[in-house]
């Protein structure tokens, strides 16, 4: 069980001020609040043009007095009020509880934060009208006092807690007392036998359990809240008063003479002074079955007899003595031409009496919201036997009462029988509660902007708002005995925007697409998979599943838009859904890889616990081959463009520099996103800090497959004589795209990213060594240098769908400069990247390749270049259409 009190004030960005006491700790008797200090009249009297601008004043207090709280526990601090006796083999055990409670509260609290009354005099108004007089602009004012008493408070055997939040003039948000009332509130229900604890009361106990409570208090409440920006006075003609908006507002709780036995609890007060914009949490539907709308009369199931005595005397004597006051106006002016504009002016009270209530058996539910304002939100997953209504002052709830006419126990003084069979044990509860309570609540708050004076011509007067709010709850001599009981009572001064959930659901969404036509081709059939689960603790309601597509080359269905809905309806709590929609590619997509986007979203009637996981997106890569070419009256078949990646790290540290005589373990991930990679080969180069090639090795991998990931791992040994510096590796793989044909060359250089990776290499030796490195092993089994050892090179094909694409699904453009003619052996001439067959190079044209020198020098070129201008054989000719052909 616990306490939780909290005042919340804010003010334009605000602060929060949170209180918790709990059962255990120190008592918080009385606290009084000195008034704030309050700065001294400004006056100023000039020849001059006087200005006086005041800044902001804020004045909070908080009072908050626990007095007489008394917890026990049946079957840990109640004992035996003599040593049990076997009297014909039967046990005898009697338990006396005994609390007499008597306080006397009183809090003298006022509040006063003022940034008017303020006199300028001085200055006269131009001849053409122009002010010159006094001008004084004061600024905003908050004042506000929250007072909470908890007085002679007895739980026995009982698990809850009292929640009292207050927010002025500010904003919070969803209050969730799901965790609180899972948390504190007993798993099993309340019973009269759980009086004698279950390790008393067996087939051969007899259990005398007596319960009193003697409560008296006193309780005097003086507050005084007095916000103030008026009482300005200036004198000179062209005067100007401007005063800023005034805030107060008082907020006393009391609680008091609160007997609680063998019950679970929820006492909730919140006082919103404002709008508020967010929801109100409570447990679900399950929870209520289980703890509050179960008949909880029973006692054990054996065939003695069970007793319940229950005497509640209470006398109590309220008097609440509240005034509200905001005031605008009340200005005068003298003289020709002077205007007067006042603000708006509310003033709210609220008064809630709860007295001499007492209740037994059975379950109370009763949530109360007393709105100023409007309310704009909903109810969700209200309970089965959970009702509520509109009423004059707001919204409702409450719960049936389950027990019959017959039983009926509530608010009854007296003894009742319970009779039950099979056993030989008897129980006799007696309770006997007697409160006595006065409480005088004495409530002044004021907001005032007006009474402002000005002296002069051509002056003006311009008062700010006034909001002036009070707010009383007074719970006093409350008995409550086996019972579940939840009160609540919601104060909100002005709009409330949120809804009243019992428990939320928290739906999550997840997709996934496949292939039903063994690709991502024109008009291939794909299959879209949606897992909708509900993580929540309620039942959505309601739920729809949307999904858009981000162009219109894929579609659910023909002559369908790109954005499609179904309805699903309810998805309850822990469980989920997969539904299947069937889609289809359009036949007509671009040449090369296209990237199809499919974003899905799912809601339901009710509110979300986490809209974040809402929502997914799935990424397919749709893949159209180009228009084979013609060679020779031949159509060539070309494969989709590859996409190759490359990675590559060490086991090197990064902080701490290698010493010589060292080995390193290299890894190079190479990736294929596209189409195949014909002809490919790893180029691995190592090289000093001055880019001096120190060795270069390749390993060729021929044919790179759609959608597979090769690794190759090598381990590099550093000997004592290597130079101290950086050293990185370079890593590229170099391969054809679209076709692996060299002659005629139908494709083009589809190379992939350089990758590196660095070493740095500390403490050399000084002794001289031929190399700072060699191979252990090659790949190459016909050369063996003699330290670099491959250690495995792994091939793995994965699926080409991907949840997500990261970059373009066009390959990135390349600078082209022809290959190194020992690369391939043969210099060639290379296009331009397009996807436009039209725009391709002399390759196309079905010349075999010629292989030129490295040597040959601009002479030769020249010669050649003028013998291929003005030759007129067909081989030249064909080779002059074609460069044409390009550059056009």
């Amino acid at each position: 069980m616990f306490f939780q009190f909290s005042n919340l004030n804010k003010f334009l960005v605000g602060a929060l001020i949170g209180i918790a006491v709990f059962f255990g700790l120190p008592v918080f008797a009385e606290e009084e609040i000195s008034p704030a200090e309050i700065s001294p009249a400004a006056e100023i009297a000039t020849d001059d043009a006087p200005q006086i601008d005041t800044g902001q004043a804020v004045s909070l207090s908080d009072t908050v007095s626990e007095v007489n709280t008394n917890q026990v526990s049946s079957a840990s601090e109640a004992s035996p009020a003599s040593t049990p006796e076997e009297i014909s083999e039967e046990i005898i055990t009697e338990t006396e509880i005994s609390n007499e409670n008597e306080a006397a509260v009183e809090n003298n609290v006022e509040t006063v934060a003022e940034t008017g009354n303020n006199s300028a005099s001085g200055g006269d108004g131009g001849s053409n009208g122009e002010a010159s007089g006094a001008t004084i602009t004061t600024g905003d004012s908050l004042a506000s006092a929250n007072v909470i008493n908890v007085v002679n408070t007895n739980i026995f055997n009982s698990a809850g807690f009292f929640f009292i939040l207050s927010v002025l003039f500010g904003q919070i948000g969803t209050i969730d007392l799901r965790e609180a009332m899972m948390t504190n509130t007993s798993s099993s229900t309340p019973s009269l036998t759980s009086l004698c604890a279950s390790n008393l009361c067996n087939a051969t106990t007899t259990s005398v359990t007596n319960i009193e409570n003697i409560n008296t208090a006193e309780i005097t409440n003086d507050v005084v809240v007095r916000s103030s920006t008026g009482n300005n006075s200036a004198n000179g003609d062209g005067s100007i008063i401007n005063t800023g908006n005034a805030y107060a507002a008082a907020n006393v709780v009391n609680v008091v003479n609160t007997n609680i036995i063998d019950s679970n609890y929820a006492l909730v007060v919140f006082n919103n002074f404002g709008g508020w914009g967010g929801d109100f949490i409570l447990p679900n539907k399950d929870f209520f079955d289980n703890f509050f709308l179960k008949k909880n009369r029973g006692g054990n199931n054996g065939a003695g007899t069970s007793t319940l005595s229950i005497s509640n005397q209470n006398s109590a004597d309220v008097n609440n003595n509240v005034t509200t006051a905001a005031d605008t106006g009340g200005n005068e002016t003298t003289g020709d031409g002077n205007e007067i504009s006042t603000g708006d002016a509310e003033a709210d009270s609220s008064v809630q009496n709860v007295v001499n209530t007492n209740l037994f058996g059975g379950q109370s539910l009763r949530i109360l919201f007393r709105i100023t304002g409007n309310w704009g939100g909903k109810i969700f997953g209200l309970p089965a036997g959970v009702h509520w209504r509109q009423t004059e002052q707001g919204v409702e709830l409450f719960g049936d009462d389950l027990i019959g006419s017959d039983e009926t126990n509530s608010a009854s003084n007296g003894a009742g029988n319970l009779s039950n069979t099979g056993s030989t044990a008897s129980t006799a509860v007696s309770v006997a509660n007697n409160n006595t309570v006065t409480i005088n609540n004495n409530v002044q708050v004021y907001a005032l902007t007006g009474e402002n004076k000005i002296e002069g011509d051509n002056s003006e007067i311009s008062t700010g708002g006034a909001l002036a709010a009070a707010n009383v709850v007074n719970l006093a001599n409350t008995n409550v005995v086996g019972q579940n009981w939840l009160y609540a009572i919601f104060n909100i001064f002005g709009d409330w925007n949120g809804n009243i959930a019992f428990g939320q659901p928290d739906l999550w969404l997840g997709a996934r697409a496949e292939s039903l036509s063994g690709g991502f081709g024109p008009g291939a059939r794909v299959a879209y998979h949606f897992t909708i689960a509900n993580r929540g603790d309620a039942d959505a309601s309601g739920v729809k599943l949307k999904n858009v597509f981000d162009n219109n080359l894929i579609r659910f269905g023909i002559g369908v838009g790109p954005e499609k809905e179904w309805e699903i309806g309810m998805i309850p709590a822990g469980q989920s859904i997969e539904i299947t929609e069937e889609a289809l590619i359009d036949g007509n997509i671009p040449f090369g890889d296209t990237e199809l986007s499919g974003d899905s979203s799912v809601i339901s009637f009710e509110e979300d616990a986490n809209a974040a996981d809402n929502a997914d997106r799935v990424v397919i890569i749709a893949s159209r081959t180009p228009p084979s070419p013609v060679y020779q009256g031949l159509n060539v078949p070309l494969t989709p463009d590859p996409i190759l990646s490359v990675e590559k790290t060490n086991d090197a540290s990064t902080t701490t520099p290698l010493t010589a005589s060292s080995t390193v373990k290299y890894k190079v991930v190479i990736k294929n996103d596209g189409g195949e990679a014909y002809r490919s080969v790893l180029v691995d180069t190592l090289k000093n800090e001055k880019g001096e090639i120190i060795n270069e090795q390749s390993w060729d991998l021929d044919i790179i497959f759609p959608g597979e990931e090769i690794t190759v791992d090598y381990t590099i040994f550093f000997n004592a004589s290597t130079t101290d510096g950086i050293y990185t590796n370079y890593a590229q793989v170099k391969a054809l795209g679209r076709h692996p044909s060299l002659d005629p060359f139908y494709g083009w250089f589809a190379d992939s990213n350089v990758a590196s990776s660095s070493i740095t290499i500390a403490n050399p030796k000084p002794e001289p060594a031929p190399e700072p490195w060699v191979y252990l092993s090659p790949p190459d089994p016909s050369y063996v240098p003699p330290m670099l050892q491959t250690e495995e090179i792994k091939r793995e094909t994965k699926p080409i769908i991907k949840p997500t694409k990261e970059g373009n699904a066009f390959p990135p453009l390349q600078s082209f400069e022809p290959f190194d003619s020992d690369f391939f052996g043969k210099m060639v001439f290379i296009s331009r990247p397009s996807y436009d067959l039209s725009q391709t190079a002399a390759v196309f044209a079905g010349l075999p390749f010629a292989a030129i020198p490295r040597g040959l020098n601009i002479l030769a070129l020249m010669i050649l270049g003028g013998y291929l201008v003005f030759s007129n054989r067909l081989p030249i000719r064909k080779i002059r259409n074609a460069i044409s052909g390009f550059l056009s």
